[in-house]
Parts: C-alpha cells; sequence; structure tokens
C-alpha cells in the first residue's frame, strides 16, 4: 500500500507544496528516505521510530521507503518528522485514512512523542493559502508551539497539538485537537515606551532631534558625525520610540522573517515591535546583506520595517559598507546559490553614526584633535562617496554647554512621534493605491507631481545645485527631504524654507 500526506518545504523566505510518499512492503527491514534530502531529514529515521512506539503505537519491522516529492528539489529540516510518520501509520492502517489527502502536516518529532516548534511555519502557511486553488489541502496541523504565529494567516482551518498521540487521537476519533485562533491587529500592546527609551531623556541636541523627526517622517537615511559622548548612540537608540505603530501586514513580514530565521521562541512567537538591529564593526558581508551555502537572511533583512544602527561607521570595512548600495536603492537583496535565487525584503531606516576623526575630536571647539591631515582625510574616505550619496541627512553634533544642559526644554518621545504620525498620515493619503508608503521612496515622476516649486525656490536650487557642485542623485533626495520637512508643518506646498533645511542637511556630506 502507497501513501500521500502533504507538507510545505522552505526555500528562503517562500515554502512551496510537497507530498511525502511512504511505501511499506514485505523484505530486509530498513528505513530508506529519498528525494534529494538533507542530514536532518535522514536523522529522522530514528526520531520516527522512538515516537511512534512511545505513543503506544506499533512501528513496522519491514522494508520503509519514503519519497519527497517533487525529488529533484533539495529539502532540509526537522519539520518533515510529522508527516512522514503520519505516512508509516497511514500505511500500516493504524488510523483512518479517509479523508488524509485534504490535511498538511508540520512539525519535529521528539523521541517520546512530542511536537516541537519548527522555524518557518509562518512562510509555509502563507504558501500553502496562495496555493489553496490549485491543491485539496483544507487543513492544516502543527504544532502548539507554532500556535500564535499561525493566527496570523487568516482563511486556513490550522490545528495544533502538543504531542503525537494527540494527532492520532484527532483521527481515530477519540479526541478532537485544538484549532488555532485568528489574531488580530487590536491584541497588540503599544510597548515601545516600556522597550525603548524617550528622548526626554537627551537633554540639549534639538536640532538633532529635528532631523531625527524629518527621517523617521519620511524614510530618510542618517548619518551623525560628532566628537565622543555628544549622544549620537543615545539618539539613535530611541528612534524605533518615535516611529509609527506596526501594521498587520508589517507584523506578517516581519514574524515571517524571524520564523524563518529562528529568532522566535514559544514565549515570544510574534514581531509587533519596530526592529533595532546594532551589528558591530567587525561584521562580514554575509552576516551583514545575508547569504552562506544555505542562504540566511542578515542584518539587513532583520532590520526590515525598522532601524538598522551602523555605530562607529568609520570603524566599518569599506568593502561591507558597500554592499549596502544596491539594498538602500531597491530595499531588497537578492542572493544566488546552487542555482537558485533568494530574495530578501531590506526596507530598513539606516542610521549611521561616526567620530569625524580616528580621535575623535576633528572640528571640536574644545577638545584639540591629534590626528594629522592625512590621518583624518583617511578616516573620512573609509566611507565612500556613493554611500555618502545614498544617505539623505548628514548633521553634526556639537558638545552642549552647561546652560544649555541645565536649562533645557527637551521634547519627548510622545510629542515627537505625534508629529511623525500626522505626517505619515498625510503621506499614507498621497500614496494611497501605490507601492510607496514614505516620500524617500518616491520615483521622478511622483517627485514631479508632489514637489512643485515656484520661480524663487527653482533659482534658489539651481544656485545651491552650481555652489554645492550636487549630482542629479542628490538633487532628488533633497527634494525628497524638502517634501517631508514640508509634511511635518502640514503644508501642501514646498516653499523656500523647506528646500533650505533640506540642503542644510546635505551640508557636512558635501564639505
Amino acid at each position: 500500500m502507497l501513501s500521500k500526506v502533504n507538507t510545505a518545504a522552505l526555500y528562503g523566505l517562500n515554502a512551496m507544496p510537497v507530498v511525502v510518499e511512504t511505501d511499506i512492503t514485505r523484505g530486509m527491514p530498513g528505513f530508506y528516505i529519498v528525494g534529494l534530502a538533507d542530514v536532518t531529514i535522514k536523522e529522522a529515521r530514528e526520531r520516527i521510530r522512538s515516537a511512534i512506539i512511545n505513543s503506544g503505537y506499533e512501528f513496522p519491522v519491514e522494508r520503509i521507503v519514503i519519497n519527497i516529492s517533487p525529488a529533484d528539489i533539495r529539502k532540509k529540516g526537522s519539520y518533515f518528522d510529522l508527516p512522514m510518520a503520519m505516512g508509516i501509520l497511514a500505511d500500516t492502517r493504524q488510523i483512518m485514512t479517509d479523508d488524509l489527502e485534504s490535511w498538511c502536516f508540520i512539525g519535529e518529532l521528539s523521541l517520546d512523542g512530542r511536537l516541537k516548534r519548527v522555524n518557518g511555519v509562518l512562510s509555509m502557511l502563507t504558501a500553502l493559502k496562495e496555493n489553496s486553488d490549485g491543491c485539496d489541502i483544507k487543513k492544516i496541523v502543527i504544532p502548539s508551539g507554532n500556535a500564535k504565529e499561525a493566527g496570523l494567516v487568516a482563511d486556513l482551518d490550522i490545528y495544533y497539538a502538543d504531542r503525537l498521540s494527540e494527532v492520532l487521537n484527532h483521527f481515530n476519533m477519540k479526541c478532537r485537537m485544538c484549532r488555532v485562533k485568528p489574531w488580530k491587529i487590536s491584541d497588540v500592546k503599544d510597548e515601545r515606551e516600556n522597550i525603548y527609551p524617550d528622548f526626554y531623556d537627551v537633554k540639549g541636541q534639538e536640532a538633532a532631534k529635528r532631523a531625527i523627526m524629518v527621517a523617521a517622517s519620511g524614510g530618510h537615511g542618517l548619518l551623525m558625525t560628532g566628537s565622543p559622548s555628544t549622544g549620537k548612540t543615545m539618539l539613535a537608540e530611541r528612534i524605533p520610540n518615535i516611529m509609527p505603530k506596526l501594521n498587520f501586514d508589517e507584523i506578517l513580514e516581519i514574524t515571517r522573517v524571524y520564523s524563518v530565521s529562528g529568532r522566535l521562541s514559544e514565549s515570544n512567537q510574534l514581531v509587533t515591535q519596530r526592529p533595532f538591529r546594532r551589528p558591530h564593526h567587525r561584521i562580514t558581508g554575509t552576516s551583514l546583506i545575508g547569504g552562506g551555502m544555505t542562504p540566511v537572511p542578515g542584518e539587513i533583512t532583520l532590520a526590515n520595517k525598522g532601524v538598522l544602527f551602523l555605530d562607529e561607521l568609520g570603524e566599518f570595512n569599506r568593502n561591507v559598507i558597500d554592499l549596502l548600495r544596491q539594498p538602500l536603492e531597491e530595499k531588497k537583496i537578492d542572493i544566488s546559490r546552487l542555482g537558485n535565487k533568494y530574495t530578501y525584503p531590506a526596507d530598513f531606516l539606516l542610521v549611521a553614526a561616526t567620530n569625524p576623526c580616528k580621535c575623535g575630536y576633528y572640528g571640536d571647539a574644545e577638545r584639540e584633535c591629534t590626528c594629522s591631515a592625512g590621518e583624518v582625510e583617511r578616516y573620512r574616505n573609509k566611507i565612500s562617496g556613493p554611500i555618502m550619496d545614498r544617505i539623505d541627512l548628514h548633521i553634526r553634533l556639537h558638545n552642549i554647554k552647561y546652560e544649555e544642559y541645565r536649562n533645557a526644554e527637551s521634547l519627548d518621545s510622545k510629542e515627537m512621534r505625534k508629529r511623525i504620525e500626522t505626517a505619515r498620515e498625510i503621506q499614507d493619503e498621497r500614496f494611497q493605491n501605490t507601492s510607496i508608503r514614505v516620500n524617500a521612496q518616491m520615483n521622478i515622476k511622483l517627485l514631479e507631481k508632489y514637489v512643485s516649486l515656484g520661480k524663487y525656490e527653482e533659482d534658489f536650487l539651481q544656485s545651491a545645485y552650481i555652489n554645492y557642485k550636487l549630482n542629479p542623485r542628490t538633487l532628488t533626495k533633497i527634494k525628497k527631504v524638502a517634501r517631508t520637512v514640508a509634511d511635518l508643518r502640514q503644508s501642501d506646498a514646498v516653499e523656500f524654507m523647506d528646500l533650505s533645511e533640506a540642503i542644510q542637511y546635505r551640508e557636512d556630506g558635501l564639505r
């Protein structure tokens, strides 16, 4: 007898339906798994044997052949344990199989028959939902440790269980499994203020806070340059606290990435806050953008819809930093391995901080720089021109005076967040029915439509283009930033003051 059990296989962030075929025949006892399965799948033989026996069922002492179809695509992962076990039990008539082909099974088995959570369930469920018209799968079984993330996928009949015996009892009509409850955006508690520190703690540096509001409102990259202890890191760490709350689609996308990356747990099955990633300056290119023999998401993908903070940018390997060129423009990264192409999202807000030189005090009003002119130049040249061009806002931070520190009326995160959310609402209305969400993503056609300048503003921009020796890319970014500045003051028109502020944010990068 031949049994067929449905499951799914991961490929990067995507997945595809897979069929596990089981054939048990008389002959020399053996357990063979074919279909380009990796070591993890082949090691499942012992897990499955012990799990079936310890669940109170019989393991056949015959020749067992399991084929994972399609057989021409490589497969890996422990989530094939449950479908293979179900195939063996169906083939030996130990469970009722009347509607088995309408079910899909995902899960790893422990030796005592417990179902353990697996990575990538959200991607597999999404793929099964998208392929629902082309297959007969109506119901899905997953481990209870994946139940909460599974609730993000609507319109699927999903069940969860703690043990293999619970699944078998369901099919033998002894006891029904529990169904996954759909998850709603209203279930999310806004815990940003409990997770991230408040901008109120940063006394002074109001100009830097203003630049951060512009960056967060329009999705513009930000580079902060300043001497040690001017507050660069403090400012960056507070940015997620003022960014708009995640919507349902963003939570789904981020959780999917973290699920595939193995960064979720039974106690933390959903990502409901914007990520804040802070890689060390010794990071490799593969760890930053993703890849490896079996491609995995890198830091730029883990920062998707959140903040990627590169502290001490001047200490990073220049070749590693230059890998950000494509992701900053395209908001995704394409990786090819063994003839397969993997695409990972990389829609992050880049925030970088650097000292002006190796000693950190070049241009400081209070402390003298000990670097030579050549050392300063070499340090600044570690950040290439193309990367500088792709960062929209460049600001210089200085140490604040004692009087300014004592008398500072500091903006707090709540007030900053309110202004940013208002600007984002304007952009949501502007870009409705398009794939664009923020001003930084505008193409030339949209830029011409939404940044209409008067003669005085055009003359001013022309003068800046000539004096600062700008290029078309930089000019485009200035217009986008000016559009965001105008949105912050809730103006439909981009005026001289908006352009002036936008150019001011480029001055340090143009020196």
